[in-house]
């Protein structure tokens, strides 16, 4: 079976951060990261990936502390402190989201969709999503819902349409990526919640089609 250009659904390309070694080609840097302090007490970042942020910024958070005040801020807490939604959920509360959700008119695969997606925070978007009446679906083929949209803007900062498309729901590495209905419907919905007239709610359907 032959894979033609036609057959490519999305890509997704990043810029990876290497610390310049002179004479060497970038194939040849090291991927470590770099923590480094100058002569003034900037403290400045280099290298690294995604896999190791936490911890190169546990180490900067642990610099500044020292140099501020040891004994007030004490040591970087991000190793032990769960990102948003990550404590652990009892099996009888996912049990009773799972019910809330069902009511709410979600299938069996949405719920499947959006659980794991918010983790813990599951419960607070589905009160969310009640008390918006916001349950319906953003595109007939997809899992995610309107209630989405606003969870992003009111809870994850979300300020652009490509934000919410790219950054909080995987629509922009799929198959509807460039489908005007559902850019539409974001940036209305964001619109309201934002206070965009209607000239930058066109802007940003425009620039994230055109991405």
């Amino acid at each position: 079976m032959t894979i033609a250009d036609a057959d490519v659904v999305a890509d997704f390309a990043g810029v990876r951060p290497l610390v310049y070694e002179e004479g060497k080609s970038a194939s040849a840097v090291t991927r470590e990261d770099l923590v480094e302090e100058s002569a003034n007490g900037l403290i400045s970042i280099a290298g690294g990936k995604f896999t190791t942020a936490r911890a190169v910024a546990a180490r900067v958070v642990d610099r500044v502390a020292r140099r501020l005040a040891p004994r007030r801020f004490g040591g970087c807490r991000t190793a032990t402190t769960p990102l948003g939604g990550g404590r652990p959920v009892p099996d009888e509360e996912r049990a009773a989201w799972r019910s809330r959700a069902a009511a709410l008119g979600l299938d069996a695969a949405q719920i499947g969709a959006l659980s794991p997606m918010y983790g813990a925070r599951f419960g607070a978007f589905l009160d969310l999503a009640a008390s918006r009446g916001a349950a319906e679906r953003l595109h007939p083929e997809l899992p995610w819902i309107a209630a989405q949209v606003d969870f992003a803007v009111e809870q994850e900062l979300a300020r652009t349409v490509e934000d919410v498309l790219r950054r909080r729901l995987p629509v922009a590495l799929g198959p509807y990526r460039r489908d005007p209905a559902i850019t539409r419907k974001v940036a209305e919905r964001m619109g309201t919640l934002l206070g965009w007239d209607q000239a930058a709610r066109e802007g940003f359907v425009e620039r994230y089609l055109a991405a």
